[in-house]
Order: structure tokens, then C-alpha cells, then sequence
């Protein structure tokens, strides 16, 4: 009978769950309109076109910086301060965010209270009436009240949790198709290195506009040192092992080669040994997105971090992370989107092509189920596409940048793109995270770990695992 009865519970909560969120909805509805009506009554009221809540306040505090005669010196001043900070809080609009509002942060927050509180009465409500009576002893009341907050709080947070995950913690910045359009026809925005001198936060601007750029000889001085040649890479990782991916692993079967990291490194540079390569493993060796050899050189780590830092450090992230790229010409990286909210690549050697797709074009690129831990994958090969197969992609429309030695490009969350090498190459991918995007990004490592213990995604049909490992016989030169 306890198990019935606590199963019946159970029941019940779960259709108060129901209840409560047709009352949230309400309660949005309620919200919404009233704010909108006021925010019309004083478009009206001014007879000029009112663009939104924002603008109101701007015009309100407008009026009061102009003040009246009789207002005294101390008085004009404590009310400008008052005015600075209100702004200040109101400038940071919530569209940023990626929440689909035209709302600034004080609106949002109010918005927030407004809806929590909504869920707090809706539930004690449910308590009051349907819970509690039937419970019994004080100790089930508590019990059935703890469960309600328990149930609550699990429900907003992995509601929130899941927004954030899938909109990058607000950095999925969506746009109409024609500013897309316009985006296609103009290409990528480059800049140079005297503008991001001046303003070292470009990446985070162009973060919080959503579109890609390039920074044109930023790392001049960097390419220069010649550090970053593969002859002096050689000597720095001699004797280090590395697993080479085979071909374009997002769209295809993972294959793998090892080899000794100077073996590496001289191969990429002889045209002849690197076909002789190619024809025995069945495509172009590459070392992607690899992060163990920082802890086989001490120097190395420290020069990535210092052109990291340079790029990202703008914004005092909560943590950054780097990951290396080496290998010859005609290297490929097919077609996938990250779940990172800020990568930037720094081309240190050599030059890539990358086509970069606008979020709307999602559709016509095919998402595939094939995991890859930090990335979606797109079933459409984009070099060599089955148009039979996927019709949709003759529609798709991609803007193509190429990055030579001493650029820096950053690509926005929610752009899927593919990357071909245009000589021997090396690269750096730096990428930064907030702490909300710290959060944001539980599932993903979530999903990671499930997948590494066999639970979660096809490890035979994933761009992580291999299917195959080859051995390099040739000692190193």
C-alpha cells in the first residue's frame, strides 16, 4: 500500500508538472503584453515610431539628463551618476544572449523573477490543494515539499542547461536569410594587424555579431621567428609517437596512421615519400586537432599559449584551450560545426581554404547521427558530393576565406564548414570559454564519457574511434 500510494504521488506530480508549465506559459503571456502595451502607450504618447523597450528607456533617460532649472548642482549629479549605471546594465541587451528577445538585462532578470515566481505559486497551490491533504503525518508533507522544490529546480536547471548547450550559452546569433545573403556576397570581413592592435577585442565583437573575420598578418612576428617550421618542430617532438588521421574521417571510416613525430615532419616535406604514403595508406596523413604535445615541450606549450592569450584573453575567460594541426598539402578536415563559442585559428605555416556555411544552410547539408565529441557532422562528402544522394546540397552557399601564414580567422558558433590545405601546413586552434559556457558545455562531456564507456553513439561509426591502425615501418630520418 506505501508503494501505491507513493506511486500515486508520483502520478500526481508529474500532472501538476503539466499544470505548472500551462500556467508559465500564461504567466509569459500576461508579462509580454503588459510591458508591450506600455512600451506602445509611449510610442503613441511621443507620436514617433517606437523600436522597442530599449529605446523607450533611452528616451526617459534623455528627458532626465536634460532636468529643470530649479534641480540643484549636488542633485543634477547624483541623478547622472544614477542614470550612467541604469544605462550601463540596460546596454547589455539579452538578444546577445541568444534568448530570442528584444529585451535588455533588467528587463530579463524581471522577466526571470516574474516566471519563477509564477512556478513557486503554481506549485505551493498544488500542494496546498492536492498534495498535502492526502499525505498524512507532518513528516510525508515534508517529504511530498521536498520533492516538489527537488522536481522544480531539476526542471528549470536542465531546461536552462540545454538552451545553453544548444545555442552556445547564447552565441548562436541568428540572422534573416537576406543578411545572410549579404553576408555570402561580400565575403569574409578582414581586418589587419594595426586594427586588432587597437582593439584587442575584435574577436569577442565579432563573437557577439556572429559572423566570421580574419585578422590578416597578426602573427607576422611569429611566422618570422621561424619557430614554427617543421624542421625546428622535429627537433623540439624527436622521438614522440603521433596517430595520423587518413582522409576525411567526418564523412567517412576513421583510419589511422602512427608514426614517429620527426618521421612526420620530414615526410610532409618530400613530395615523393608523402605519395608513396598516400598509395600506401589510402589518403593524405594528417595530425588534427592533437593537444599531448604540450607536454612533451615545455617551449612549445609556452609559445602556443602566448599567441593564444594574445587572441582570447581580451575577455578574461574562465579557461582556454589549444589544439594543434600539421600536415601536407591536400589535407582535409570534412565537413562538421563545433560546440565551441569561441575558435579562432591561427595559421602559422603554409595556407588553408575554408568554406564556411551560414546557419540557415543546415538544411541543405544533411546533419548526420555519426558522433563526434565536440562536433556535428554533415553526411554530404562537400569534396566530393553525391548530389543524387543529397539533391538539397546543389542549393547550399558557402563563403570561402584562405588563410595564409600569420592570419588569425575565427569562426562563429553554428557555422558548419571544411577545410582543405593548400601547401604543408601547421596551424593553431585557439578557444575560449565563459563560465556559463563552462556549463553550457556538461552535456557534450557528458555525452563524451557515455560514448567512451560504450553506451552512447556507434563506436564503429564515429569520427573518435578508428577502424583501423597502420604501422609505420620507416625509422626516422
Amino acid at each position: 500500500s506505501v508503494v501505491l500510494r507513493d506511486s500515486l504521488v508520483d502520478v500526481v506530480w508529474f500532472c501538476g508538472l503539466r499544470v505548472m508549465s500551462i500556467c508559465l506559459w500564461n504567466s509569459l503571456h500576461c508579462f509580454l503584453c503588459f510591458f508591450f502595451f506600455f512600451q506602445a502607450e509611449d510610442g503613441i504618447r511621443d507620436a514617433q515610431e517606437s523600436r522597442g523597450l530599449g529605446d523607450v528607456y533611452k528616451r526617459q533617460y534623455q528627458r532626465r539628463v536634460r532636468g529643470t532649472p530649479e534641480v540643484t548642482a549636488m542633485g543634477y549629479l547624483a541623478e547622472m551618476a544614477s542614470n550612467a549605471i541604469s544605462m550601463e546594465f540596460r546596454e547589455q541587451r539579452v538578444d546577445d544572449l541568444g534568448v530570442g528577445l528584444d529585451l535588455t538585462m533588467v528587463e530579463f532578470a524581471l522577466l526571470c523573477t516574474v516566471l519563477v515566481v509564477s512556478m513557486l505559486v503554481t506549485a505551493m497551490l498544488h500542494l496546498q490543494l492536492m498534495v498535502l491533504p492526502r499525505a498524512g503525518s507532518w513528516s510525508q508533507c515534508r517529504r511530498a515539499l521536498w520533492r516538489a522544490l527537488v522536481i522544480l529546480a531539476a526542471s528549470v536547471a536542465s531546461h536552462w542547461l540545454w538552451r545553453m548547450h544548444t545555442t552556445g550559452c547564447g552565441a548562436l546569433a541568428e540572422h534573416s536569410s537576406l543578411v545572410y545573403q549579404s553576408m555570402l556576397a561580400a565575403g569574409v570581413t578582414e581586418l589587419s594587424k594595426v586594427d586588432f592592435d587597437q582593439d584587442p577585442g575584435l574577436f569577442y565583437k565579432y563573437k557577439a555579431k556572429g559572423v566570421p573575420m580574419v585578422v590578416r598578418g597578426m602573427l607576422q612576428d611569429q611566422v618570422e621567428s621561424g619557430f614554427w617550421q617543421p624542421t625546428n618542430l622535429a627537433k623540439l617532438l624527436k622521438g614522440h609517437m603521433v596517430n595520423l588521421a587518413i582522409g576525411n574521417v567526418e564523412q567517412h571510416d576513421g583510419t589511422q596512421l602512427e608514426m614517429e613525430f620527426s618521421e612526420f615532419c620530414h615526410m610532409i616535406q618530400n613530395e615523393t615519400r608523402i605519395h608513396d604514403k598516400i598509395e600506401q595508406s589510402g589518403g593524405v596523413p594528417y595530425l588534427a586537432e592533437v593537444t599531448d604535445q604540450w607536454s612533451k615541450s615545455a617551449e612549445l606549450e609556452s609559445k602556443a599559449q602566448a599567441i593564444v592569450s594574445t587572441s582570447l584573453d581580451a575577455a578574461a575567460p574562465y579557461v582556454t584551450s589549444m589544439l594543434f594541426w600539421m600536415g601536407p598539402g591536400s589535407t582535409l578536415t570534412g565537413l562538421h560545426s563545433d560546440t565551441e563559442a569561441m575558435n579562432v585559428l591561427h595559421q602559422l605555416h603554409g595556407a588553408k581554404t575554408m568554406w564556411i556555411f551560414p546557419p540557415d544552410q543546415v538544411g541543405n547539408l544533411y546533419p548526420s547521427d555519426k558522433y563526434d565529441n565536440g562536433a556535428t557532422n554533415f553526411q554530404v562528402d562537400p569534396f566530393a558530393p553525391n548530389l543524387s544522394k543529397f539533391p538539397r546540397y546543389e542549393n547550399a552557399s558557402a563563403v570561402e576565406v584562405t588563410i595564409s601564414a600569420g592570419d588569425a580567422l575565427f569562426v562563429p558558433y553554428g557555422w558548419p564548414h571544411y577545410v582543405r590545405s593548400d601547401s604543408t601546413s601547421v596551424s593553431l586552434s585557439g578557444r575560449s570559454y565563459s563560465g556559463c559556457e563552462v556549463l553550457a558545455h556538461v552535456p557534450t562531456i557528458s555525452l563524451s564519457i557515455l560514448h567512451r564507456l560504450g553506451l552512447y553513439g556507434d563506436q564503429t561509426k564515429c569520427a573518435c574511434h578508428i577502424s583501423s591502425l597502420q604501422h609505420s615501418t620507416k625509422p626516422a630520418t
